[in-house]
């Protein structure tokens, strides 16, 4: 599949970002397992079916602004095609002191599930979901934890904890576990929801020239419903993805004597 990417800023902080992916090869006729279970909504297990019944199709088409509201605090909102699977309208408020390690965040977003072909219609699913949202740049291995509370697409609520590691390369790798009121029964074969992740700056791979893109790649042993969230750039990762650059530089040795 290749997909298409474009951004268009039409005034400071407003952007249209919009992906349209274009079926070029695939074995999907061979991808027929399909036993979803658990007891909420298919907010992800349904993933076959948008692979298959939406080879080629808009991924993302949404209307996108950030703002800094004052010297700590950041805002974003966005409507539109947020992704592959949903729609709907969301916002995001950032409180992120400089030179400090911690940042505190909440969002909400209205979203409804898209149908399986991936271009403009809609099911019936709709819901609510919210978070509080923290962050912590541990002080030694370049160690990031995040936490998230709230309400989740499959309406169930709980925790999702995240840690990861940047290396000096700029690599990231990372996991996360969801923990919510969906219990072992009501998830499925599983149990719980768990991720591993990376990702890669495209620097590595250039003798000369630079650009700050990046491969990420995430995988989970299997795709369940309980602990998602809308699949968007988060507002923390905006914010700290020129700072990560120069973290090294901006952070204060670990002393066990302080």
């Amino acid at each position: 599949e290749a997909l298409i990417h474009a951004e268009y800023q039409m005034k400071d902080g407003l952007y249209i970002n919009t992906d349209i992916g274009i079926d070029i090869k695939n074995n999907y006729d061979g991808y027929t397992y399909h036993v979803p279970d658990g007891e909420l909504h298919h907010v992800r297990q349904d993933r076959r079916r948008y692979l298959t019944e939406g080879e080629s199709g808009l991924r993302r088409l949404e209307l996108e602004y950030i703002t800094k509201l004052t010297e700590n605090i950041y805002s974003r909102m966005a409507v539109g095609y947020l992704e592959w699977m949903y729609g709907g309208v969301g916002t995001e408020v950032l409180y992120m002191p400089h030179h400090k390690q911690w940042g505190l965040g909440v969002e909400a977003y209205w979203v409804k599930q898209r149908d399986f072909d991936q271009r403009f219609s809609f099911q019936d699913y709709e819901t609510l979901t919210s978070y509080i949202n923290l962050y912590y740049d541990i002080p030694f291995y370049n160690l990031r934890f995040k936490a998230k509370a709230g309400r989740f697409l499959g309406k169930d609520k709980g925790v999702t904890l995240d840690i990861s590691r940047r290396f000096k390369s700029g690599t990231r790798i990372g996991a996360r576990v969801a923990l919510t009121d969906c219990d072992t029964e009501c998830v499925g074969e599983g149990s719980f929801n768990k991720w591993a992740y990376f990702s890669i700056p495209m620097d590595l791979f250039f003798n000369e020239g630079s650009t700050r893109s990046k491969g990420a790649y995430e995988w989970s042993p299997l795709t369940k419903d309980a602990g998602q969230t809308i699949l968007t750039k988060g507002l923390h990762e905006i914010v700290t993805s020129a700072q990560d650059e120069v973290i090294l530089l901006q952070k204060k040795n670990f002393s066990l004597k302080k």
